[in-house]
């Protein structure tokens, strides 16, 4: 059955009140705040300025300031625009049946149509917006996919891509530029996977209660988002601003995988929508992400020291995810202060950071300076009575479960390389170290501090293995508990 708060927003013609599901709790409700001014000092940008310097000056002293800016002059013509805002509107006008079917034919899901997000069925609390989301991209490929209705939604989304591609293009030069980088810095991986998102914000009975989208940064290196009308606002010096759209422009936000990069120096915007008891609200966001295989890392002229660690977009997104794209959950998990760095980078760390401090029952206290232990089992693999060679070995696994060979086969010029060659690996660069061990796309071949749980472990010790076959759940290497998943009973 198929109650009130699950149907499509757009669909509920004649509803009175918001939903329960949709009422936001108190400390998050836009209450009066849904009628902010707009602010007279948000950047501005002439895309089509001579004076290129003057521009990356601009657009850089923006993306420090404010997190976000606007743009004309921009190359993407009136007509096109006009018509992508259009047959967007036309879309979420269709009637609720045609909009699942034509935002549902894509069999690997990135084509999808939805209420609230794409967590709808986790989320606490739901948000008074329909989407529809797909790749950017213009080829063949991709297309086939795409809405079929209304009938013209493929030639125009074609048209429209191709031209905010290039805007995108553009844009992303110039803040590379400001940062100092070469300007195709941002070509390739980390731009190659662009995705639309057409959001639709239905007239509310009561915008106090919900919002459009809560507060978030996106998890893009930036967004490129057409509006036609008020509803979109940034939270800056504490304070909600509302952005006020201007004609035939564009608003551009810095995303978390462009802060990452810059290593703070450009930082992402949080912002929200608040909806209207009016009319309807139809925006288009052009994402520009990487691909799910590219490294994520701050460019190696801006670590003075990194402020992030490197990670592959997709390790990202699951992170991103997971926080509900909350800014300060996030910026535990991507920030790398010291106690997340790898241990051995640590060359001036003065005292342990707490994250590595056990708890008193476990410190090794005064233990560590313990004498070394004279009846440790030492067993000749070659001695002369195999008999007794296998008694040792016996004997030794029972009272003590380890013990020591000799005479065992491995050359001696063998170990030396082996510890040699292991110490060269842990002394590389800490970058040269995570490139090596991120080839596997099994990850079987690893590099990591503390263990491989360490995003979840309580207490964090540095780490490399290679193939090595994991038995259930380790239960972090606890015997008791790791005897019991073991144990054939309970």
């Amino acid at each position: 059955m198929e109650t009130l708060d699950q149907n499509l927003v757009s669909s509920w013609f004649d509803v009175q009140s918001v939903p329960q599901t949709f009422v936001h709790p108190p400390e998050k409700r836009p209450g009066n705040s849904i009628d902010v001014p707009p602010c007279k000092n948000i950047p501005v940008v002439d895309l089509g300025s001579r004076d290129r310097s003057h521009t990356i000056q601009q657009i850089s002293k923006a993306s420090q300031d404010f997190g976000f800016f606007q743009v004309f002059n921009h190359g993407v013509c009136k007509k096109l625009i006009d018509d992508i805002m259009s047959i967007s509107k036309e879309f979420h006008k269709m009637p609720r049946k045609d909009k699942i079917i034509e935002g549902s034919k894509d069999p690997s899901g990135r084509c999808k149509f939805y209420t609230s997000s794409e967590n709808y069925a986790n989320e606490e609390v739901h948000y008074w917006r329909d989407a529809l989301t797909h790749p950017a991209h213009s080829s063949e490929n991709y297309m086939e996919f795409l809405p079929q209705k209304p009938t013209q939604y493929r030639e125009v989304f074609k048209a429209y891509v191709d031209e905010v591609r290039n805007m995108g293009s553009m844009i992303l030069e110039m803040l590379a530029e400001g940062l100092g980088l070469s300007k195709e810095f941002f070509n390739g991986g980390l731009s190659e996977n662009p995705t639309l998102l057409s959001n639709h914000y239905p007239p509310c009975p009561d915008p106090t209660l919900t919002l459009g989208l809560t507060k978030h940064r996106d998890p893009s290196l930036i967004t490129i988002l057409l509006q036609d009308s008020e509803g979109l606002q940034v939270f800056k010096d504490g304070n909600w601003i509302g952005v006020e759209p201007i004609s035939s422009g564009f608003v551009v936000n810095i995303g978390y995988v462009m802060q990452m990069i810059s290593n703070s120096k450009f930082k992402g915007a949080d912002h929200r929508v608040v909806t209207n008891s009016r009319a309807a609200r139809t925006t288009i966001a052009y994402f520009i992400y990487p691909s799910n295989e590219t490294v994520i890392e701050p460019a190696n002229v801006l670590c003075n020291p990194p402020l992030y660690r490197s990670m592959k977009f997709t390790e990202f997104l699951q992170h991103f995810k997971s926080k509900a794209a909350n800014d300060e959950e996030m910026s535990k998990i991507d920030m790398e202060p010291v106690d997340q760095k790898l241990v051995s980078s640590w060359h001036d760390v003065q005292s342990v950071p707490q994250t590595f401090v056990q708890p008193p029952e476990k410190w090794p206290g005064k233990d560590i300076d313990v004498p070394l232990c004279n009846n440790i089992p030492v067993v000749d693999l070659r001695g002369p009575d195999w008999s007794r060679t296998i008694e040792q070995i016996s004997e030794a696994i029972q009272e003590f479960g380890f013990f020591q060979v000799i005479n065992h086969g491995v050359s001696k010029k063998l170990i030396d390389d082996t510890m040699n060659v292991s110490k060269d690996f842990h002394a590389m660069p800490r970058r040269d170290k995570e490139t090596e061990n991120s080839k596997d796309p099994s990850g079987r071949c690893k590099f990591y501090t503390s263990c491989e749980n360490y995003a979840n472990e309580e207490r964090g010790c540095p780490g490399f293995y290679g193939g090595v076959k994991k038995i259930g759940v380790c239960h972090s290497g606890d015997a008791e508990e790791l005897l019991k998943v073991l144990s054939l009973t309970e």
